[in-house]
């Protein structure tokens, strides 16, 4: 028979359990031991966020990764979700798509666009027109693009914010566009039988390069609404990342303006207006009185410090139009301050008839002062010193002139 294990001895059991029994726990000893394990726990699961964050925070290669500019929901999102963050502060210059800078906008029937550039002949034929406003008097024809195809170049302007005139919207789409200011029943359509809708729209949009555009949500009072035979109010529009336009200072010194006045009135160029305005008169309407005494004229100076240089430049805008077949002059004179306050021609214009060049309008992004130009049936157009368009919007006009 085999011996049997000798039963543990439970003394030191016992012992223990009457220590205990004698010095029990005070609760704020357990409350301390439950915070101590909590707090360890907290600094372990830190530690590990910390670590996941600096791993995601990498590129491929160990690069650092960057968050993207988005101004708006994304594509991608779900209703009700958001897109990427944004980053605070200007982006690149090189992630701005063309035109961020300074583009001119357009307003047809109820919506407001911000006009990108000339539409490919290929993408022109291929869109379905439609006609906004009636016959008497037409607003423009509108295709709708869809992104595909928008050049990708342009494709950036997509959810983007815009400051443009009085109001600020986001880009919701894109459209190819072509204002039409007069009347239809001017365009070159036969009238002999009542054309069809799409004859008009046809016709309407041989008359002129189509514009890509971008549509603005929610910015019906960005220009004034075009009005038939009347000019439309100018409207720059501008990416919301960036900030506002620097201006040039403008300076009141009447002598100095005066001075440029009479440079103008002097100049190669006046004199060629007014021999061209006296040899193209009307039989019977021939008048020898200079283009700046007639009624019409108008003088306008501005003298302007460039904020950054100092630099000090005078522009003289003038016009005069007595009507169909009457004297009309149409000059833009801009000249350089010196030290001493002397004047140098910097370049004289002979404008189209009916042009009007606005008062300064902003600083570009390499410093030069630039201008709005519009045209007698709603045409616009952003303008350096040399006149020549930076960028512009061109209407259809079915009408007379005189």
């Amino acid at each position: 028979m085999s011996a049997s294990r000798p039963p543990r001895s439970s003394e030191p059991a016992r012992r223990r359990r009457l220590v205990r029994e004698a010095n029990p726990p005070h609760p704020a000893g357990k409350l301390a031991a439950l915070l101590l394990t909590a707090s360890a726990v907290a600094a372990f699961s830190t530690l590990l966020l910390a670590v996941g964050m600096a791993l995601v925070a990498r590129g491929p290669g160990g690069e650092p990764a960057r968050t993207t500019i988005q101004i708006g929901s994304s594509d991608d999102a779900r209703p009700g979700e958001q897109g990427p963050k944004t980053e605070s502060g200007p982006p690149p210059a090189a992630e701005l798509p063309p035109g961020a800078y300074a583009s001119l906008t357009t307003h047809i029937g109820d919506h407001t666009y911000v006009v990108l550039g000339d539409a490919p002949e290929s993408l022109t034929a291929a869109s379905d027109f439609e006609l906004v406003g009636d016959w008497e008097a037409p607003e423009g024809i509108v295709a709708p693009l869809s992104p595909g195809d928008v050049p990708e170049e342009l494709r950036a302007w997509k959810h983007r914010g815009v400051r443009a005139g009085s109001c600020t919207a986001m880009v919701r789409g894109f459209s190819l566009v072509r204002e039409i200011s007069g009347s239809i029943y001017y365009a070159p359509l036969d009238w002999r039988e009542d054309p069809t809708d799409a004859e008009v729209v046809s016709a309407l949009k041989d008359s002129g390069t189509p514009s890509i555009a971008a549509e603005l949500g929610g910015c019906k009072n960005a220009v004034e609404p075009p009005h038939q035979w009347e000019v439309l109010s100018p409207s720059v529009a501008r990416d919301t990342s960036l900030p506002p336009a620097s201006t040039p200072e403008r300076i009141h010194d009447r002598e100095l303006a005066n001075r440029a006045r009479d440079l103008l009135v002097q100049s190669d160029e006046s004199a060629n207006v007014q021999s061209h305005a006296q040899s193209h008169h009307l039989p019977g309407r021939e008048d020898a009185t200079p283009w700046w005494d007639v009624p019409s004229a108008e003088i306008e100076t501005e003298v302007l410090r460039d904020p950054e240089t100092g630099a000090e430049i005078v522009s003289v805008f003038a016009r005069a139009d007595e009507g169909c077949g009457n004297t009309a002059a149409f000059l833009w004179g801009l000249y350089d301050v010196g030290d001493e306050g002397e004047l140098a021609e910097r370049a004289v214009h002979v404008l189209d008839h009916g042009a009007r060049i606005h008062p300064a309008s902003h600083l570009s992004r390499e410093g030069e002062i630039q201008w709005l130009k519009t045209g007698p049936f709603g045409s616009q157009a952003i303008v350096g010193a040399d006149a020549e368009p930076i960028t512009k919007t061109e209407v259809s006009f079915f009408g007379c002139a005189c």
